[in-house]
């Protein structure tokens, strides 16, 4: 019989509070969280994991390493990789999504949130060249064929039956050199509202487990083109801008090549955002991810037309339409 998460927690030298516990499914991950408030330190949430997916035995070492890099992210109370035990401080009861109804307090949130990002992007790649360990590996021509090959196989192919030709790959090719030729920082990897807390005036961000070089643009277009959040054009633009002038100086790029970036990086991301959609719904039974398929093609439709990927924008306009009584 498993053991409770109480007795766990008293055998790992934790203090919790009697009846401060709360079980959390969070989305498509394989991880159980289990929400309690310590005697001593305040509110945490113990993970328990197993090696099925091997980022989630990073988590500790990576925040070891934002923090070293001045990212605002969650302490660490306890690490215990072989038993697949995390136990971290939980702070902020809310996440950037929770703010889509309150536009002054949302663009605040996704300011703070691109700024830490901003920090990891500028910071963490010295840092981790002084002491490197074993990431993820790194956003390469392999990676973004997996990216394209899950969009096509789990959105198109099985989920809607539109032609794998809708998506030459051209247009895919040209998205890939155009991000692999980028500068290559230490990218979040699944940078998107959910996964980003709200702590008093700071948004700090959990899941940097995936960590990984990459461009820095796509970290900033999963925000700024988030399904779930759906930003209006308006507070897309504004978000673009305010990461320019945080790293300008550092990318040293223009901004018509930084905007190139960012809307390839976005059209790349919502690709592996409705695979990943669809792959959930339809093979883990998840059917709640069907109602953010046509908000993604939406954004990917107009990431696309912007890009000039006239097929892909193509694509996504059917997928758009079949979506429609989802």
């Amino acid at each position: 019989m498993p053991i409770s998460p109480s007795k766990l927690l008293k055998e790992l030298g934790f203090s919790p509070a009697d009846g401060s516990f709360r079980r959390v499914a969070k989305g498509g991950s394989c991880r159980n969280f289990t929400f309690f408030r310590d005697r001593v330190r305040g509110r945490g949430v113990l993970c328990l994991f197993d090696g099925s997916r091997p980022e989630n035995l990073l988590y500790a070492r990576a925040a070891e390493l934002l923090k070293a890099s001045g990212v605002d992210v969650f302490d660490v109370w306890f690490s215990d990789v072989e038993s697949g035990i995390l136990v971290m401080q939980r702070a902020g009861s809310r996440d950037l999504l929770s703010l889509k109804n309150n536009p002054r307090l949302l663009e605040r949130g996704c300011f703070s949130s691109l700024e830490n990002v901003a920090r990891m992007h500028m910071r963490a790649a010295e840092v981790y060249g002084k002491k490197p360990f074993k990431i993820m590996e790194p956003f390469d021509e392999k990676l973004y064929r997996w990216e394209r090959d899950y969009f096509r196989n789990e959105c198109l192919r099985k989920h809607f039956g539109i032609a794998e030709s809708a998506a030459p790959d051209c247009e895919f090719n040209s998205i890939a050199s155009l991000l692999i030729g980028a500068r290559q920082v230490i990218v979040h990897r699944d940078f998107q509202s959910q996964n980003i807390m709200i702590d008093g005036s700071l948004a700090r961000f959990i899941d940097f487990q995936g960590m990984r070089f990459g461009c820095a643009w796509y970290d900033v277009a999963s925000l700024a083109f988030d399904p779930y959040l759906s930003p209006s054009p308006k507070l897309r633009e504004k978000m673009f801008n305010f990461y320019f002038d945080l790293t300008e100086k550092f990318f040293r790029l223009d901004k018509a090549n930084a905007r190139r970036l960012f809307y390839a990086a976005a059209c790349e991301r919502l690709c592996q955002a409705l695979g990943a959609y669809c792959f959930l719904a339809d093979s883990k039974g998840k059917r709640e991810y069907l109602r953010y398929i046509r908000p993604a093609a939406a954004l990917l439709k107009e990431a696309a037309q912007i890009s000039g990927l006239k097929n892909i924008s193509t694509c996504a306009a059917k997928i758009e339409e079949k979506s429609i009584n989802i």
